[in-house]
């Protein structure tokens, strides 16, 4: 059903680069769906299962969406909802990202919008030093007026920012920085949003803020 064979092609290396097992021959053809094609594929262990190859009209490659990340991104409007297409295949720890920018992750799935999850696959994704998304992301506004997104992981957390001058940028916080941020209200406390990561500044650790910055001392029990 594949309206041309360089479609048909990626199609068949996306179910190749996976491994599906699926039921021949499928008696389900390639479609239209919003903004590009799709196939359902059913498995062949008799589990039931199903596969969805999808490829966006802006993309070159299909990919593979199934299971828990599938049944999540049907729940956020599929492939013509804000998500937009898949734009990898899921990984071993259950990450996908999709061609809005958001991705897909952690069990059970939340969704990690733009622009944290920009930062967070940056950062390594599941694999990395924040872990897996722990809380489905929150809004937040700064008493600058500045909005955004924030969204915590099983090691630490991340601040988005979608308006003002630093607007799609995205920091991540970790530990005792991110105890006394908390404590001193976050977004809505005196120091308004991160403007920066984590640094070393002489001895100390140092993250900047809107107006001012919190310090971690070497050995310190407590960020100031």
């Amino acid at each position: 059903g594949a309206p041309t064979q360089t479609i048909s092609q990626a199609f068949q290396s996306a179910a190749a680069r996976n491994s599906l097992s699926v039921l021949l021959p499928n008696p389900t053809p390639v479609v239209r769906n919003g903004g590009g094609y799709i196939q359902t594929l059913t498995a062949a262990n008799g589990s039931g299962a199903t596969y969805v190859i999808a490829e966006s009209d802006a993309s070159s490659v299909a990919w593979v969406i199934n299971g828990a990340l599938y049944a999540a991104y049907l729940s956020n409007g599929g492939f013509s909802g804000p998500l937009g297409f898949p734009a990898s295949d899921g990984s071993p720890g259950g990450t996908q990202s999709f061609t809005s920018g958001a991705a897909l992750a952690g069990s059970p799935v939340k969704l990690i919008p733009v622009p944290i999850a920009a930062k967070w696959l940056a950062l390594g994704a599941e694999t990395g030093s924040l872990g897996t998304p722990a809380s489905d992301a929150t809004t937040f506004a700064s008493l600058s007026g500045i909005s955004g997104d924030t969204q915590s992981f099983t090691g630490g957390a991340i601040y988005g920012i979608i308006s003002g001058s630093s607007a799609g940028q995205a920091f991540s916080l970790t530990g005792l920085i991110l105890a006394r941020y908390i404590a001193l209200s976050g977004p809505a406390g005196l120091l308004g949003v991160p403007v920066s990561d984590v640094f070393t500044s002489g001895t100390a650790l140092r993250q900047n803020f809107e107006t001012g910055y919190i310090d971690l001392q070497p050995g310190a029990s407590a960020a100031v």
